[in-house]
């Protein structure tokens, strides 16, 4: 039976506990479902993002992925406001040098049915404790997604990004 997109990323959020409770952190990874079976990749094959990314891209378009889980750590805010206060928010020193950020492992699921689901996981360091990951929380509802790994499965023919 075929894993709902929640479902999916529940399953690589549990494989990567043992990972974080032995090392303190996640190195980049990619969870494949292609037709000829499941694949892990445990990292991006070179250090730079861009070309790491094109590898991801070429890679799941050879295997014809039907799906992927990226998981990174990352640093993230939140921050509400009406749509006038967007182009304010793009206009914001980056999550990583803002005073109130979080410390996350985020899962990006994308479906080539299904759609896409994000969530995360946060990182908890606390004084003289070995650093642990937070329950999963995953976001219902996607209002925008932006980015180098937005998009990584290769679209049919034809098809539009919505």
């Amino acid at each position: 039976m075929v894993e709902t997109l929640e479902e999916f990323m529940r399953s690589v959020s549990a494989a990567i506990d043992p990972i974080f409770a032995q090392t303190g952190q996640i190195l980049p990874m990619y969870h494949i479902v292609a037709p000829i079976g499941e694949t892990v990749i445990p990292a991006p094959p070179v250090d730079d993002k861009d070309v790491a990314v094109q590898l991801i891209r070429l890679l799941l378009e050879k295997v014809e992925a039907s799906r992927v889980c990226f998981v990174d750590e990352a640093w993230t805010v939140t921050r509400k406001g009406t749509a006038d206060d967007l182009e304010q928010m793009r206009q914001m020193a980056p999550p990583s040098e803002q005073s109130d950020r979080k410390e996350i492992v985020m899962f990006s699921v994308e479906d080539i049915a299904k759609g896409e689901l994000l969530g995360y996981r946060d990182i908890i360091r606390e004084p003289g404790q070995r650093p642990r990951l937070g329950e999963l929380v995953i976001h219902e509802r996607v209002t925008m997604s932006v980015g180098r790994m937005v998009g990584l499965l290769p679209r049919p023919a034809g098809a539009r990004v919505q």
